[in-house]
C-alpha cells in the first residue's frame, strides 16, 4: 500500500487511529510518499479505510459508508477491552496547518425503547485546530450534540442550526462563509482521492512496459 501526500496540496503529517477494526491503537508519523508493506490481514487496508473515513465525514457520507461496512457494531476493534471501557473509533489527522479529530461510536440504547438504528455510527466528539508554527487555535469542537466553532471573526458561537449525530460538523456547514476556516478544511479532505483496486490480469495497463 502506498500513501502519498500530493505537492499540490498540505501533506498528511501523522494519522493516529484507535478502536477500528484490527487496529487498537496506531500512531504513524507520515512523509510526502509513505510505502507500507506487511502480510495479509496485518491491517494495511484497515488503515487505508481509516482514512476514508475522514473524507466521508467531509462530505456527509459517513453513515452510509459504514453502513456498507456493516454498521458501526462491525468497525469497531473486537478484542480485548478493560473494564467499562467505551466502544469508540477515534482518528486524528495532522495536517501542515490544520489537526482533526474524530470519535464515534454506537447509538446509545434507552431502556424501554428499541431502536432501528442500532447500526448507525453517533458522532461523540470532534475536534479541529488551526496550527501557526507551534500554536495551536481551537476553531471547533464538539460533544455529542453540541458543538462550538469560531466564525469570520474569530468569535466562539453555537452551531447554528440542528446537530445531526451521524454526520459530522463539517459536512453541515450551511454557511461556509460565516466559518471560512473550517470550509477550508473541509475542501482539503475533499481534495483527497483513493485508489485501492486495480486491474492485475496479463492487459492490465500495471504489466504494460
Amino acid at each position: 500500500m502506498v500513501l502519498v501526500g500530493a505537492t499540490s496540496s498540505p501533506v498528511l503529517q501523522r494519522l493516529s487511529v484507535s478502536g477500528y477494526r484490527s487496529l487498537r491503537q496506531l500512531v504513524l508519523d507520515l512523509g510526502p510518499v509513505n510505502v507500507i508493506v506487511g502480510p495479509n490481514g496485518c491491517g494495511k487496508t484497515n488503515l487505508y479505510r481509516s482514512l476514508m473515513l475522514v473524507t466521508a465525514g467531509a462530505a456527509g457520507t459517513l453513515a452510509r459508508t459504514l453502513s456498507e461496512e456493516g454498521g458501526i457494531p462491525s468497525v469497531t476493534w473486537a478484542g480485548p477491552r478493560k473494564k467499562n471501557e467505551r466502544v469508540r473509533v477515534e482518528i486524528a489527522v495532522d495536517l501542515e496547518d490544520f489537526d482533526f479529530e474524530l470519535a464515534l461510536g454506537p447509538n446509545p440504547a434507552v431502556p424501554g425503547e428499541p431502536t432501528h438504528f442500532a447500526l448507525d455510527p453517533e458522532i461523540k466528539e470532534e475536534r479541529a485546530h488551526l496550527r501557526d508554527g507551534r500554536a495551536r487555535h481551537l476553531v471547533l469542537e464538539r460533544k455529542d450534540r453540541t458543538a462550538f466553532l469560531r466564525d469570520s471573526e474569530g468569535v466562539r458561537v453555537t452551531f447554528p442550526g440542528a446537530l445531526w449525530s451521524g454526520e459530522s460538523v463539517l459536512s453541515q456547514l450551511a454557511e461556509p462563509h460565516r466559518f471560512p476556516v473550517l470550509s477550508m478544511l473541509r475542501t482539503q479532505f475533499l481534495a483527497w482521492r483513493f485508489y485501492h483496486h486495480f486491474r492485475t490480469d496479463l492487459d492490465a495497463p500495471l504489466r504494460q512496459p
